[in-house]
């Protein structure tokens, strides 16, 4: 980190090549692990020892390690290989660490030298924001009996990888004034200091804006990736895409099989069941039911301040907006709102006694409010209901692609479970609420790509384990050309944002991440840091820039290509440029990753209006560890004028069990989805 007058001097030196400036960076279970199908059985779990002995590095605001969730109950000694260390710091010494959370460090120089009067009022690995510890509960949490957040969603809580060890590096902290602060010169410091200890896997929950030059995480992500580590990263949340480095693995979350709320419970018998998560008290006398239609008109609200109202959300007030301006109103005695799209973190997780319903079953509440004579109704919360149709969807809050910076490969690139997770939680940052009270506990439950990053490192360590000699080019393969593209009731994965319609790779990528098929993918589309130093020189000339990323002038540009040996096919066009029919050609090289021979058959659905040959059609296969290639033409003779289209490319095993599959996508230059 370097002052104005120290950059200055140095530009003077002969040996100047660059410098990249320092940015304020962002942030970005119970159940979860049950819906990717991880099994004590069979499947990733066993054959990986629950993630034995990997090492999962955690860049984020720190950990609370006195959380049952880090207990290093059952865990063997610390691997030989680990060259990491545990801080004595403010508030935290290197007690703290056990055969569990094995190492823990701080990074807060680049704050200091952006403002030297920063105040960090705990400048240590420990967590005051949250955000750290719920991340490596997730991917690496130990088992935890009889977790809950108010009552919901009771259960044994674990980490994806749960006997893997967690090394943690804080690099975002809380100035004790409410807001957060960490700049990315402190995340790069993190993940070099990572690298050098000994990390397998990387967990990010973290983004930062530019382009690839100009993004310190891109060299630190870049590096870690060419000493063999995988890494797992956010893919952003609400729009923000930061994360598109083609060297990782890009997350978007996904809605996992488990809804919370309580029902009404009419005075017909009538039974009515809705969506939240407030932990106060039920309302079991029978209390005045009346429809308020928009419940805008605050007078009106207050005349009936202490029944039940029923309310239909209209104009340009949002549900959460709606729902406070409801509860303003003293006496309220509880509200049921009728609305199709809710946002778990902002609306679910009431303060209020709120219940949260369908349209459909809205009808029946309004049909009994019009019909009775006297409606009334109690209502109970607390209720954890599994197995919920349709599962997964992508999030409403999930950002979507493609690449700005990269277009030429298909991001985000897939999904995992990142809505409404059971984490583990720092009791120094507030829970929820009720009524005006603020709570506190050891578990809460929280959404966003944030959730989901460290699920797939969690996943990317087992694989690890499993495979250790798969690159992370092979691990991230392997989960994508198995991940699932139909939900639980066997239809196409929906996206929750737009209203419910079949989602596209921009907003799913390949799909959701299946890890006990991921652990057998049958073949891998394998890529070094040459394949993605060649595609950098095939997207900028400005060798300085490419230096920013690589981190060496010794890199070669001879066979500069911007066909990555990836496992998706990305097609972009000008739009309306005058030609009738487009071709494109892609090389691709795949490698047998099971034991003895095998032959596999090319079967292309093509994009509409495209045609695609796959020459040769079949792959023959001696031996494990053996190569073929393949090339992939692509004739688009459809529109080009903003037309998006997908389609995909698969390679069926011949009598035997492995499918591998490849998505098609064609798109205008510049488009975005969403």
């Amino acid at each position: 980190m370097l002052c104005p007058q120290d950059l200055d001097a140095l530009k003077k030196f002969s040996g100047y090549v660059s410098t990249t400036e320092s940015r304020r960076i962002k942030l970005q279970t119970t159940r979860s692990p049950n819906f990717l199908g991880l099994n004590q059985n069979i499947g990733l779990w066993p054959l990986s020892g629950y993630g034995h002995d990997s090492i999962i590095g955690i860049v984020d605001s720190g950990i609370w390690p006195e959380k049952p969730s880090f207990s290093d109950r059952g865990m063997s000694e610390i691997p030989s290989r680990w060259k990491g260390e545990c801080e004595n710091a403010t508030d935290f010494n290197s007690t703290m660490c056990n055969r569990k959370l094995i190492g823990a460090r701080h990074f807060s120089k680049g704050i200091f030298a952006e403002d030297p009067d920063a105040e960090i009022p705990i400048n240590s690995p420990r967590d005051t924001i949250g955000h750290g510890t719920h991340c490596a509960s997730i991917s690496s949490g130990g088992y935890v009996e009889s977790a809950a957040y108010g009552g919901y969603g009771l259960g044994v809580a674990r980490g994806a990888a749960p006997n893997s060890r967690i090394a943690v590096y804080k690099a975002y902290f809380s100035d004790g004034k409410g807001s957060e602060i960490g700049t990315s010169a402190d995340i790069l410091a993190a993940i070099n200091q990572a690298i050098v200890d000994g990390v397998d896997v990387l967990s990010l929950s973290i983004g930062e804006e530019g382009t690839f030059y100009e993004k310190l995480l891109a060299a630190g992500t870049f590096s870690a990736m060419r000493k063999g580590i995988f890494v797992s990263m956010a893919a952003g949340n609400d729009g923000d895409f930061p994360n598109d480095f083609p060297w990782v693995l890009n997350v978007g979350a996904g809605t996992i099989d488990r809804e919370f709320g309580g029902t009404v419970l009419l005075s017909n018998g009538g039974t009515i069941q809705g969506q939240s998560m407030y932990t106060g008290e039920a309302l079991l006398s029978e209390i005045p039911l009346i429809d308020l239609k928009t419940c805008q008109d605050a007078h009106e609200v207050h005349k009936y301040r202490s029944k039940i109202v029923v309310c239909q959300p209209q104009g340009n007030l949002s549900i959460d907006e709606l729902r406070d301006l409801v509860f303003m109103v003293k006496g309220v005695r509880g509200a049921v709102f009728i609305a199709n799209f809710i946002d778990y973190d902002d609306v679910i997780k009431t303060r209020y006694p709120a219940l949260f319903v369908t349209p459909r079953d809205g009808k029946t509440i309004l049909e009994y409010t019009r019909t009775s004579p006297n409606p009334t109704a109690r209502m109970v919360f607390g209720e954890t209901r599994i197995d919920t149709k349709p599962s997964p969807e992508v999030a409403g809050f999930s950002s979507k692609g493609p690449s700005l910076n990269c277009p030429l490969v298909l991001k985000p690139d897939i999904l995992a479970p990142g809505e409404n997770i059971l984490v583990s939680w720092s009791p120094y940052y507030w829970a929820g609420d009720v009524e005006s009270m603020e709570t506190y506990g050891w578990f809460r439950f929280s959404s966003g790509t944030s959730m989901a990053a460290p699920h797939a490192a969690g996943i990317g360590a087992m694989l690890r384990v499993a495979h250790p000699d798969w690159s992370p080019a092979a691990i991230r393969s392997a989960m994508l050309t198995t991940a699932d593209v139909v939900d639980n009731i066997g239809e196409p994965i929906k996206d929750v944002e737009s209203g419910g319609r079949n989602a596209n790779p921009f907003e799913m990528g390949c799909g959701h991440l299946n890890p006990n098929r991921a652990v057998d993918p049958g073949l891998i589309y394998n890529a070094s840091a040459q394949d993605y130093i060649n595609l950098l020189c095939a997207m900028n000339d400005i060798r300085e820039q490419i230096f920013a990323v690589v981190g060496s002038f010794g890199f070669d540009c001879g066979n500069s290509s911007s066909d990555l040996n990836y496992p998706s096919f990305m097609v972009l066009y000008e739009p309306d440029d005058g030609v009738d029919s487009l071709i494109w050609e892609f090389k691709r090289r795949v490698t047998n990753v099971v034991d003895g021979g095998s032959r596999y058959k090319a079967f292309v659905t093509a994009p509409k209006d495209s045609n695609v040959t796959v020459s040769p059609n079949f792959l023959e296969f001696n031996s494990k560890n053996e190569e073929q290639t393949y090339t992939l033409i692509l004739r688009y003779a459809g529109a080009k004028n903003g037309t998006v289209t997908f389609g995909h490319l698969k390679w069926a095993q011949e009598n035997g069990n492995h499918t591998v599959s490849s998505l098609i996508a064609i798109s205008q230059k510049n488009y975005r989805s969403g």
